[in-house]
Order: C-alpha cells, then sequence, then structure tokens
C-alpha cells in the first residue's frame, strides 16, 4: 500500500511545464472567449446601449483570463521552497 500511495504523490510535470500549461490555456482561453463573444454579440439585433455592455463584459472576462495567466508564474514561485534561504539559516543554527 505505501507504493501505491508513493506512486500517486509522485509529480508527472515540472514547475516550469506546469506554469507553461497554465498560462498557455489562459491566453488561448482568452482568446477564445473574446472572439466567440464579439462575433455572437455582432449576430445579434441589439440596441447601442445592449451591444457596449455586452462589448465591456466581454472585455472583463478577457482581461481577467489575460491577469491569471500572468499571475501564474508568481504563485508557482511563491510557493517552491526557498533552498537558499534554508541552508544559511540551518548553518546559522548549526554554528550557535
Amino acid at each position: 500500500m505505501s507504493t501505491m500511495k508513493r506512486f500517486l504523490r509522485r509529480k508527472a510535470t515540472s514547475d516550469v511545464a506546469d506554469v507553461w500549461i497554465v498560462q498557455l490555456s489562459c491566453f488561448g482561453g482568452a482568446l477564445v472567449i473574446f472572439v466567440s463573444g464579439v462575433l455572437s454579440l455582432v449576430r445579434l439585433e441589439l440596441s447601442e446601449l445592449q451591444l457596449v455592455f455586452g462589448l465591456l463584459l466581454t472585455l472583463t472576462v478577457f482581461f481577467l483570463a489575460v491577469i491569471l495567466g500572468m499571475v501564474a508564474p508568481l504563485v508557482v514561485r511563491k510557493s517552491l521552497p526557498r533552498v537558499g534561504a534554508e541552508s544559511v539559516r540551518r548553518r546559522r543554527r548549526d554554528t550557535v
């Protein structure tokens, strides 16, 4: 049973690949949402006010996805252990 737990806890990809996949999916999804939103708004018979609000909502979701793609590397970088700082603290503690 312990070998199965160890196998399931193994990482399948590196952190760099994870960030790349998240960024690609966020940027690609943002582009798809924007294009499909604009095309669907153009096909509808809307007043000017409805069209403006529809475009604003589409742009809001687009920019939200782009921001999520830009924040993804920062989240992974914060979760990684800082090897240099830990080794310095450990050396100071051992010498004192």
